[in-house]
């Protein structure tokens, strides 16, 4: 993936006049403009400049994709940028995009004629996945253990290529957003039925769907009318009932991370990494709680001389570019 990114900037950066980095997941859509030598162009929007713009969700597996569109049209509604309209910039700019749920031919197309339609032009975007993005992070070695509303680990040798989980929410993303609060309801549903232990979730849960009861849940939750991004959302609960010392939701943070370790050392043992760096990327790791139990976990196999950096839920495009631009001080091909 590196060869086409490099590759679509040295090709097309002398004719357009900036560099726009899209990322876009089941939480939310980021959206910041660089010039060709990688500085910041601040957004106008609301009478407040802005180093990025930010919306509501735009992952296709989860929301159709006039959704998708139309949180893009409001996330960039009036938003003003080196003297114009931000949108009348589009056609003449050099798009990276990196995106969850693109991972079919399909899929991809769907996103790439979203991204047309707000302006941009066909030939200088580059859609990618936001895990081939972090790849690039991993450089020649190194592995990605992603952790949002679902998981997988992808890790990186030369030109070998290793993948462990990421099959979704019925045959996997173990240790994930959605199992995280998959199990929280199943705890609550237990201690509500009398059959499961006692556990401060059952009260969180009902506060937050305004219901005295979460029996409701339970056919809604079986028929799938109920999306993996809002069961991931009561992740939160558990994180902060086990800094309570929930007993309950400390269980589940330890068995999450338990399958979270497995895949990251899964990956790192297939392909024999011998000082490897591995990046850990989702808002879960935000938690200081939950990203202790993540070192625990993997120390106690005692993988030789592996480091850890922990991006939480930063933009990655943007990093990407910027470890791009780093280390190509001058992008213009004629120069």
């Amino acid at each position: 993936m590196e060869n086409q990114l490099v590759a679509g900037f040295l090709q097309r950066l002398p004719s357009v006049k900036a560099i726009a980095c899209i990322d876009a997941g089941a939480s939310k859509i980021a959206f910041q403009l660089f010039t060709k030598e990688g500085e910041v162009i601040p957004i106008s929007k609301d009478l407040l400049f802005l180093p990025a713009l930010k919306g509501k969700a735009g992952n296709l597996t989860n929301l159709k994709k006039e959704i998708v569109l139309e949180h893009f049209h409001e996330m960039f509604q009036s938003a003003q940028a080196l003297g114009s309209s931000l949108q009348e910039l589009f056609p003449e700019i050099l798009l990276v995009c990196g995106a969850a749920g693109i991972g079919t031919v399909n899929a991809r197309e769907d996103f790439k004629n979203i991204l047309c339609n707000l302006g941009f032009q066909r030939e200088n975007i580059l859609l990618c996945t936001d895990a081939d993005l972090l790849l690039e992070l991993a450089g020649e070695e190194g592995a990605i253990l992603i952790c949002g509303t679902g998981s997988i680990c992808l890790g990186k040798k030369g030109t070998q290529i290793q993948r462990c989980g990421g099959l979704g929410r019925f045959l996997g993303d173990e240790g994930s957003g959605h199992y995280i609060g998959l199990q929280a309801l199943k705890a609550a549903l237990a201690h509500e039925y009398g059959w499961g232990e006692s556990t401060s979730l059952s009260n969180a849960l009902c506060k937050h769907f305004q219901k005295e009861s979460l029996t409701f849940l339970i056919s809604s939750v079986n028929k799938g009318e109920i999306s993996a991004a809002e069961i991931a959302a009561l992740a939160v609960y558990v994180l902060e009932k086990a800094e309570k010392e929930d007993l309950v939701s400390i269980e589940i943070l330890k068995e999450a991370s338990a399958h979270l370790a497995k895949l990251l050392l899964t990956v790192l043992t297939k392909l024999d990494l011998q000082e490897p760096k591995a990046y850990l990327y989702g808002g879960i790791f935000k938690s200081a709680y939950f990203y202790n139990l993540i070192e625990e976990k993997i120390s106690e196999k005692n993988y030789k001389n592996l480091s850890l950096v922990n991006l939480q839920d930063s933009e990655v495009t943007s990093l990407v570019i910027k470890q791009f631009l780093s280390k190509n001080a001058s992008l213009d091909p004629t120069v």
